[in-house]
């Protein structure tokens, strides 16, 4: 066998025991990972989030609202404290902070997000730029990309985390539509028996062709009514046209009343609340003991009252 055969039999000996070695060898421990998965966003009362577009985010009597006031928008907020608790990634991008501004995590272009609970501080990150299948994200331990997100969820305009519906009433609600267009006679739309049709014929302006699917459908958009854009301040009448010659429509909702619970579920919670005044006790076969109260005895049972005939 010729000498240059040895040696190149030898090398490839050596690359395969690189490889077995390589591929059998043990998970590298102390693998940087990125993972909210432990912080608990439902207690998470305040959302400071700065950046290219600043904002405050509160929790008040169980609605999100921004710091000057105005209802934020739940659902998006709510995607977003989602998206903490669910974030993972073992995908570490950089560690090297001169290569942050190359994923716009840095102060400039990042989005820097903190929860809080109470006072304390439960998660902190910056967004940055959208990748290849996700977001750049950065925390203490580098760059990573975490796969799922963008950067919108983090990171929104002028308006963008404000609430953008204008109504929280029902469209099925609807029963009346006042409309005062100008230089025309008002008229009147109202709902009966589910059918909606003019309150009054002849006010209808000359012409006039009635659809009442098409009032169905003004008051169903009426309700539904979203805000495309937002001013923070009233720009004027000059800008808006909204002086007294402008078109009014109002709408009247009556909520639909609840419904009554079912004979059997209220026979038994008046014959729970009776046993629990009376001292008596529910047998171990699960029916409910009888008890006969005098006519016109109240019953309490926690913030009801109850009459007993």
């Amino acid at each position: 066998m010729k000498k240059s055969t040895l040696i190149t039999l030898a090398v490839f000996a050596a690359l395969l025991v690189a490889a077995v070695a390589v591929t059998t060898k043990k998970p590298e421990r102390g693998i940087t990972r990125l993972s909210y998965a432990e912080v608990k966003t439902d207690g998470v009362d305040r959302i400071s989030i700065t950046g290219k577009n600043p904002v405050e985010l509160k929790k008040q009597d169980g609605k999100w609202r921004l710091d000057n006031g105005k209802e934020a928008d739940n659902a998006a907020v709510t995607r977003l404290l989602d998206s903490v608790s669910k974030m993972k990634s073992n995908d570490l991008v950089t560690s090297d902070s001169s290569k942050y501004a190359e994923y716009e995590v840095d102060a400039e272009k990042g989005s820097t997000v903190a929860l809080y609970a109470g006072n304390a501080k439960v998660a902190e990150l910056t967004a940055g730029k959208n990748v290849s299948g996700g977001m750049a994200v950065r925390t203490d331990d580098g760059v990573f990309k975490v796969t799922g997100l963008a950067q919108m969820m983090f990171s929104k305009a002028n308006g963008g985390w404000i609430e953008h519906r204008m109504f929280e009433d029902k469209p099925d609600e609807v029963s009346r539509v006042e409309l005062k267009l100008a230089g025309q006679k008002p008229y009147v739309l109202v709902k009966k028996d589910n059918t909606w049709q003019p309150e009054d014929p002849k006010a209808l302006p000359a012409g006039f062709r009635f659809d009442a699917e098409a009032a169905r459908s003004l008051a169903s958009q009426l309700a539904s009514l979203r805000a495309k854009d937002f001013e923070d301040k009233d720009p004027g009448v000059e800008k808006t046209g909204l002086d007294d010659k402008a078109d009014t429509i109002t709408f009247v909702v009556t909520p639909k009343p609840p419904e009554p619970p079912k004979a059997e579920e209220t026979k038994a919670e008046e014959a729970k609340a009776a046993g629990a005044k009376a001292g008596d006790k529910t047998p171990a076969d699960g029916k409910i003991a009888e008890v006969k109260f005098k006519e016109g005895e109240k019953v309490d049972k926690e913030d009801l009252v109850f009459v007993v005939a």
